[in-house]
């Protein structure tokens, strides 16, 4: 697969199994098997009017992703997703890989 693509970019749903009531949200196994073939996750589209249950707010979804890794993300609020990617290095004492 890596001499065709060179990332997976899911729609949010496939990489997020969904969450309970009172439960964590869950993920699939879809970005580790894409991670393991050697490609990129960015996931799509992260909008802050149409979150996924068991975020709420953007930045909780943004930061929930970053701590699993991802590569990045496709939103349509860039600003907001660069304000969240450089808190949580502040956070973390790293820095993410910028493009």
């Amino acid at each position: 697969m890596r001499r065709y693509a060179a990332g997976l970019g899911p729609w949010i749903g496939h990489p997020l199994s969904g969450t309970g009531p009172d439960a964590p949200p869950r993920f699939t196994d879809v970005l580790e098997l894409a991670y393991r073939a050697g490609l990129l996750g960015h996931p799509y589209t992260l909008c802050r009017d149409t979150l996924p249950q068991g975020f709420p707010t953007l930045e909780s979804l943004l930061g929930t992703l970053l701590d699993l890794g991802i590569d990045g993300v496709f939103t349509d609020f860039p600003d907001l997703a660069v304000r969240c990617r450089d808190a949580w290095c502040k956070r973390h004492g790293s820095a993410y890989p910028s493009p």
